[in-house]
């Protein structure tokens, strides 16, 4: 909400001839917009923005690799895995340069999600071992950043069958999002846990933690995370035998697709 508002101020201003405005204001415009357009999912836009917030850079010699992280996030949505991997290389290469520990390990957490995507399990675990390593011995610690990459660590675990890793770093990750009100991010370290436990034929606690998780979205009309929580809740029923009443949730995500 806070960016969208951000947003808006900075659309009455779109008229505006900016050649006057200090390049801290025109950076802080290009970003923003190139942001709020990546988390809407309006991805062109997205792309287009944070790629004038990058030549407005180069201009001057004064090129951020967290710029480059945030292109790399939207080209990865994009599932532009390639040219994500370069930019985000690119934004290493200036990381290192400045030693700037704090950037390179949200980089190499990105290039860890990014290796994922491309199924590439081993080096994206190695990746982001070595990103939560760069996180925690930076100053100050980003502890956001360290949460949501211990989350991902946890999925990965998942990935290479390491379940009862996975299920110990899901729990903590439960526990922190909880601890600083993330409530959705909460919900769906939940139902990834569910997904641990439906591994482990842990089913009462899959199904004690999947349908408090569907009844949190469904309360805030959170569509994709309903559908993952459901598909969940449906191998959770398959998974005990009770086919009937998975085939009826499995053929609801088709009808509704």
């Amino acid at each position: 909400m806070i960016l969208k508002l951000q947003k808006k101020k900075l659309d009455s201003l779109f008229k505006v001839d900016t050649s006057s405005w200090p390049d801290s204001l025109v950076k802080a415009n290009l970003k923003l917009k190139g942001i709020y357009y990546q988390r809407i999912f309006k991805l062109d836009s997205s792309e287009y923005y944070l790629r004038k917030v990058i030549k407005f850079e180069k201009e001057r010699l004064e090129l951020s690799p967290f710029n480059l992280y945030n292109l790399a996030v939207t080209l990865k949505k994009k599932r532009s895995y390639k040219t994500a991997i370069d930019v985000l290389n690119d934004a290493q290469i200036i990381a290192l340069r400045t030693d700037n520990l704090k950037a390179l390990g949200i980089i190499q957490d990105e290039l860890s999600s990014v290796y994922s995507r491309l199924q590439n399990y081993q080096m994206a675990l190695d990746l982001k071992l070595r990103a939560i390593n760069l996180i925690e011995n930076s100053k100050p610690i980003d502890t956001i950043s360290l949460i949501y990459a211990k989350h991902n660590l946890a999925d990965l675990y998942f990935k290479t069958k390491e379940y009862q890793k996975s299920a110990e770093l899901f729990i903590q990750a439960s526990n922190e999002f909880k601890r600083i009100n993330y409530m959705p991010t909460y919900h769906l370290a939940n139902t990834n846990l569910a997904n641990t436990y439906i591994k482990l034929e842990k089913f009462h606690e899959a199904d004690s933690l999947i349908q408090m998780s569907i009844e949190w979205f469904k309360e805030f009309k959170n569509e994709n995370y309903i559908n993952y929580a459901l598909e969940t809740k449906a191998l959770l029923l398959f998974k005990q035998n009770k086919l009937v009443a998975s085939s009826r949730i499995y053929d609801s995500l088709v009808n509704n697709a």
